[in-house]
């Protein structure tokens, strides 16, 4: 307090001093010109307003005097009323601008009184440095924005707690109070923004290309900004007489994502909306998800059918197919593929409850003491198209298809059974998603097979399924590749 009162007794001395100077200094009315009379007016309204304590419009009007009138008593004052509002720092440069541009007109004790006030409000200012990440963020110090060049160097603050908050889109708001001590030079002050987004760049082959981010335009030729994590976001680039470029990304929070976006060849029927000068373009319709695509298939199944009406009770069963699927996804909905199919079921410990009879036509290898140790196994194989409805969407859409065709049995238990060929059936439904242009889907299904191709070749007057459908149930994987895609 002592400090305090000291210093603002050495300005109330400069101050008074100024005043007085302004009052003895003042000409014969004749001599005095407009803007020496518009200086005295404001002289003499500052400090009117300094002594009423409106020191914010005390500083305005000794600022307008020293503007029209350069002289000490105005810089001094001016001084004096930033002082007051607790601009120390701007208050001690304006008392060594005092002293360097009118040291000559002060008498030896104002330059006394101005050399030991400036010295004193020194004290009463520290310095900080930030560190901003990410560089191009809004930042202010108590209120005040602060641009790049000033965010570069050092920031001189008076003593005391300053708050400093900073913005950028996608990023958590930064908000913090910092505490500076007098004569602390270069407190470093780090100020790294949370993002709370992704980010996306994408750098056109044209510069005069535009950009568009999930169909709205953002840029021409570069676009750094902010985008929904986790979650699909188409990006455009495109310009009137080229093929655009387009592709879905999915970014992860804080991720950045560098996109060259290179416009096609030369298209004349590639064509761009007008806009009014200064409006960016609306991007053309996205391209839907369609075009050729080729699958590896890995069924696992079962069947509750059994030739000759076999118990199956305590019976041990494998079965397995591979295949081979190619279509095309004529719409964003709806596709046709072809199907090729490889696979076997193989059953031990069966038994038959009605043997054939060994003496009958065509004789039989099976002993009666065998009947309920028998192995058989059915191989087959498929050909056939399908048609396949499916969701939309590329990363995860849901699909079922239906098919028919030929298949190819044979069954492997009686010796001089001949293969047959039967139609079949075949229902799915399940799940399917893209990583880029890889395809992985996992399939529910029903499959019907005919029968009359075995039992064209009966055995002791027996057939093998006597009209019955031979009928799988299974989990089935895929696996392939698309024109289409979407990001991981």
């Amino acid at each position: 307090m002592a400090f305090r009162a000291a210093l603002s007794a050495v300005l109330l001395a400069i101050l008074l001093t100024g005043e007085a100077r302004a009052q003895t200094a003042e000409p014969a009315p004749a001599a005095v010109d407009p803007s020496t009379e518009q200086a005295r007016a404001h002289f003499k309204t500052g400090t009117k307003l300094y002594r009423d304590g409106n020191y914010a419009g005390a500083l305005a009007e000794f600022e307008a005097a020293y503007a029209l009138k350069p002289g000490p008593g105005s810089l001094q004052n001016i001084a004096l009323s930033q002082k007051a509002l607790f601009r120390y720092g701007e208050a001690a440069d304006s008392l060594t601008r005092l002293l360097l541009r009118h040291e000559a007109e002060l008498s030896s004790a104002e330059i006394a009184a101005a050399r030991v006030a400036r010295d004193e409000l020194k004290t009463l200012v520290g310095s900080i440095r930030l560190t901003v990440t990410p560089p191009d963020a809004r930042v202010t110090l108590d209120g005040q924005s602060l641009g790049v060049a000033e965010r570069a160097s050092s920031l001189r603050v008076n003593v005391g707690e300053h708050v400093i908050v900073a913005e950028a889109p996608g990023y958590a708001r930064f908000s913090r109070a910092i505490r500076v001590a007098g004569g602390q030079e270069n407190v470093p002050v780090t100020v790294a923004l949370e993002p709370v987004l992704g980010f996306v760049d994408v750098r056109a082959s044209d510069p005069s290309a535009a950009i568009a981010i999930d169909g709205k335009p953002v840029a021409l030729g570069n676009y750094l900004g902010p985008v929904a994590p986790v979650e699909d976001h188409l990006i455009q680039v495109y310009k009137a007489g080229f093929e655009p470029f387009e592709t879905r990304v999915r970014v992860e929070v804080g991720q950045t994502l560098v996109v060259a976006g290179k416009l096609g060849k030369k298209d004349a029927r590639a064509t761009v909306a007008a806009t009014a000068p200064g409006v960016l373009p609306p991007p053309p319709e996205p391209k839907p998800s369609t075009g050729w695509y080729g699958l590896v298939a890995l069924n696992l199944q079962a069947t509750g059918v059994a030739p000759f009406q076999l118990n199956l009770e305590g019976a041990r069963s494998r079965s397995g197919a591979f295949g081979l699927r190619g279509g095309h996804r004529l719409r964003a909905n709806v596709a046709v593929e072809g199907l090729a199919e490889f696979g076997s079921l193989s059953v031990d410990d069966a038994c038959d409850q009605d043997p054939p009879d060994p003496d009958g036509p065509g004789g039989s290898m099976v002993a009666p003491e065998s009947v309920c140790d028998l192995h058989y196994a059915i191989s087959w194989a498929r050909l056939g198209p399908a048609v396949r409805i499916m969701s939309s969407a590329d990363r995860l859409r849901v699909s079922g298809g239906v098919g028919a065709g030929i298949v190819w049995h044979q069954l492997k238990m009686y010796p001089g059974q001949e293969p047959g060929i039967d139609p079949f059936v075949l229902l799915e439904i399940g799940v399917a998603s893209n990583w880029r242009q890889f395809i992985f889907g996992l399939d529910l299904f029903l499959l019907l097979d005919g029968t009359r191709g075995i039992d064209d070749n009966p055995r002791n007057g027996r057939e093998a399924f006597a009209g019955r459908a031979l009928s799988f149930i299974g989990l089935g994987v895929r696996a392939g590749f698309s024109e289409w895609g979407a990001p991981f």
